[in-house]
């Protein structure tokens, strides 16, 4: 297969599309299918970010505006341009798929690029626009037919559930590891990670709010910022004034050992929310944009998140969890999530591609 990702990122939008996207080609690599990005972005960072991996990208330059809670997407390019530059991509790299993980493209995109490729489809999670392609992936655990009733071809293959949660291979080795630390019931390391850019800087707001807590000054803590986070000055100078037991990791490419490590974490929605659940990684979890409400809901309803709907109540939930309550977290965390989601992805378009 030759598989053409479209993937909208930056600091409005997000990164979450890009690394699960960065995540499923390098199964793809492995299992000897040739890849290719067409990026939508404000940052000619993230260009870096894929080439690093070995990946060709086509670069279409784009902004994003947040408008209450949804994010505007502006294009730098006329309609037509837009479309000629997209066909260009595709006439060049010849893809057999073309896969779309972007909120900004929808029916009207699958019917264009249709005509040029063999299959199509879409990596989505809001269920909100009319998404007919060949095949439609949404990961979460609230994923289901009725979310998508009337957006789909009757014909339309999908994949709902965590059983197909794209997480990195790095997460599945560690597996192990994790859940024998955990079911230890030793609750004394604190992951704290809010996505590639945390926008409105979760970080240093949960910090703020944690740092009288008593229990905080007995604990290690983790801390995660990822390439597009605004906010690093404040945030280190806050962190060294604090006389607290912290590391912080900037970018880190060791989240799985990071994870491991760790007993308990605080952190958004998004996929991220899946790799904690990999790793059977309890989490006081905040609904940080409309599209992780649904998600993060059916992850409370299975018992392996805290809701957490401001930041002063972060203290009161941590301290009323007990060794009993963590545990029973730590299991139905672990269980939702097995690692291998990727793996049946790839095998489930290589059934379509052949078909």
């Amino acid at each position: 297969m030759r598989i053409a990702f479209f993937v909208d990122t930056g600091a409005q939008i997000g990164t979450g599309h890009l690394i699960r996207c960065l995540t499923l080609a390098e199964y793809c690599i492995k299992l000897q299918h040739q890849v290719a990005f067409y990026l939508y972005s404000d940052n000619v960072l993230f260009i870096e970010q894929i080439k690093k991996k070995g990946f060709c990208v086509y670069f279409h330059k784009v902004s994003y505006k947040k408008q209450g809670v949804k994010v505007v997407k502006s294009d730098s390019y006329r309609e037509k341009i837009s479309q000629k530059m997209m066909l260009d991509f595709i006439l060049n790299f010849a893809p057999t798929i073309c896969l779309a993980d972007s909120y900004f493209l929808d029916q009207d995109w699958a019917k264009f690029v249709k005509k040029y490729v063999k299959k199509v489809g879409f990596i989505d999670d809001l269920g909100d626009r009319k998404l007919c392609g060949d095949f439609l992936l949404d990961q979460n655990l609230d994923a289901c037919w009725r979310k998508y009733k009337g957006l789909t071809e009757e014909n339309t293959l999908t994949m709902f559930g965590t059983e197909y949660a794209i997480i990195s291979p790095k997460f599945r080795k560690l597996r192990d590891k994790s859940i024998k630390r955990k079911l230890t019931g030793k609750i004394d390391q604190l992951f704290i990670s809010f996505g590639g850019s945390d926008t409105e800087n979760f970080t240093e707001k949960t910090l703020r709010a944690l740092i009288e807590y008593e229990k905080i000054t007995r604990l290690k803590l983790t801390i995660v910022c990822g390439s597009a986070y605004r906010f690093q000055k404040s945030l280190t100078k806050f962190l060294k004034d604090s006389e607290l037991e912290y590391e912080c990791h900037w970018n880190a490419n060791n989240m799985a050992e990071l994870m491991a490590e760790s007993s308990i974490a605080i952190g958004g929605g998004g996929t991220t929310s899946l790799e904690r659940c990999c790793m059977g990684l309890p989490t006081l979890q905040f609904i940080m944009a409309e599209n992780q409400r649904q998600g993060t809901l059916a992850l409370v309803g299975a018992n392996a998140v805290k809701n957490v709907t401001n930041f002063h109540e972060v203290q009161k939930i941590f301290y009323k969890i007990n060794e009993s309550e963590y545990k029973n977290m730590v299991l139905s965390a672990f269980q939702l999530v097995d690692g291998n989601g990727a793996y049946r992805v790839i095998k489930k378009l290589e059934a379509i591609v052949d078909n």
